[in-house]
């Protein structure tokens, strides 16, 4: 069950506009996850779970790929339609989980504006092929996107021109590396750097009562990212 569940998790992180973590946090392992890698003493305990999960997330990323690379280009606006109904109806089961309009604050209108101001700045920005900022940038991103839920690094990824990259990559990862090994070697490092760091960030969210509230605005932030790209 927990392969199984790791690649549902692993199909909705390579999709784009859609996150593995929002899903992991609604059957319980996204937390679970965090806490067990944050107090290092637990994660032997549950190594076999991790691995699981893990090989899940693996199988489900490849198995995804692979026909995303042909669908998503082949029926475009359908799919995109597909992907926008789907976090809409995650959004609304989430509002109604949490109570969140009950406790609604200037905090929330933050957060859900900066991230958008943020993509405006970025949208036009492009870098050159090969370019080791874009892997830096792409290596950020795709931690931040993969440590917190809700965050669709592939909607970020495609405006920044990095998506095609990171998607050859696991459709064909040996020979990808082969061709490029400094950089995407550089790239993974840094995402095992990054990652660290979140980690740390978000555990401390986790014990507070904006977790859900933040998990939220992050989801209404990607679902207007898609609405703009459509």
């Amino acid at each position: 069950m927990n392969i199984i569940k790791g690649v549902i998790y692993g199909v909705f992180s390579i999709i784009p506009g859609l996150s593995g973590g929002v899903v992991a946090s609604y059957f319980g392992d996204y937390q679970k996850v965090i806490n067990i890698i944050y107090e290092k003493n637990k994660v032997f305990d549950n190594l076999f779970y991790l691995l699981q999960l893990s090989i899940g997330v693996i199988l489900g990323m490849i198995f995804a790929s692979r026909i995303i690379i042909v669908v998503y280009y082949k029926i475009y606006m359908l799919f995109y339609l597909f992907i926008i109904f789907v976090n809409f109806i995650l959004i609304v089961t989430k509002v109604k989980k949490t109570h969140f309009f009950n406790k609604f604050s200037i905090t929330k209108i933050v957060l859900i504006i900066l991230p958008l101001i943020i993509f405006i700045v970025l949208k036009d920005f492009s870098f050159p092929a090969h370019n080791i900022y874009k892997y830096i940038i792409g290596s950020f991103v795709y931690s931040f996107s993969k440590i917190f839920p809700g965050v669709s690094s592939t909607s970020i990824l495609i405006n920044l021109g990095f998506y095609d990259e990171v998607m050859l990559f696991f459709s064909h990862p040996l020979s990808a590396f082969l061709n490029n090994w400094i950089l995407w070697l550089f790239f993974w490092l840094s995402f095992m750097f990054f990652s660290l760091c979140f980690i740390k960030f978000i555990k401390y969210l986790i014990n507070t009562d904006i977790f859900d509230d933040l998990l939220i605005c992050v989801m209404v932030v990607n679902f207007i990212l898609l609405l703009v790209n459509i």
